[in-house]
């Protein structure tokens, strides 16, 4: 969707986030002269940075972030995790408050290339016993 209108500088904001099936994107150019907003937009490019994706539960394609997305994202909720790119205004500050409350989801990210792939890391039943004859023994 293109939106053309006037506005406050307050809402002069340009933030994106990219889950790869889904973007959502608000680029605002601002201008203070009469009828300045007659340009068109255009397409963003590739800016180099790459991050984890997910098509349903496989987590292991990467996206090409675009334009002013700077981070990996990766959001958990109680049944689903998105992983993505996101620009900085996305992940610190008032917006990221805003979008942990509407999502209802658990946001982390990070800078690095790549950075999003975080493996949970569980306890072995092997590890488990050794760490607790450990304890039994030398306690």
């Amino acid at each position: 969707m293109n939106m053309k209108s006037c506005s406050v500088p307050a809402q002069c904001l340009t933030e994106s986030l990219n889950f790869g099936m889904m973007r959502t994107m608000i680029t605002s150019i601002c201008c203070n002269t009469d009828l300045c907003n007659s340009q068109k937009s255009t397409k963003t490019p590739p800016n180099g940075k790459k991050c984890f994706t997910c098509t349903g539960t496989d987590c292991t394609s990467t996206l090409s972030c675009v334009g002013d997305e700077d981070r990996c994202i990766s959001t958990t909720g109680s049944n689903m995790t998105m992983k993505g790119c996101a620009s900085k205004s996305i992940c610190v500050g008032d917006e990221s408050g805003a979008l942990r409350t509407t999502m209802g989801m658990d946001m982390k990210c990070c800078e690095g290339n790549l950075c999003n792939n975080a493996q949970s890391i569980g306890l072995s039943p092997l590890l488990l016993v050794t760490s607790m004859v450990s304890v039994a023994l030398f306690y």
